[in-house]
């Protein structure tokens, strides 16, 4: 499962977001988050995934960009 596809069920199954409304071109305020929810869905992806996302990184990424970030990291701690 890739990482979007892992964040999408993160935004469905712990925030309550509807699965047909989770795009990867969107920002977590577009899909109605607000900054809390916003913060705990990345604490919950930094959880799952073991990794840390800094402010400067994250910024106001859509999901994809976000998932391609997670990836970087992923990779990046393997090294």
């Amino acid at each position: 499962m890739s990482a979007y596809e892992i964040m999408r069920d993160l935004l469905v199954e712990k925030h309550g977001i509807p699965a047909d409304a989770v795009h990867p071109d969107l920002t977590t305020s577009e899909l109605g988050l607000d900054s809390l929810t916003a913060v705990e869905f990345v604490f919950d992806v930094e959880d799952h995934f073991d990794i840390e996302i800094t402010d400067e990184e994250l910024g106001t990424k859509t999901l994809g960009e976000t998932a391609t970030l997670v990836d970087e990291l992923i990779a990046a701690d393997g090294e």
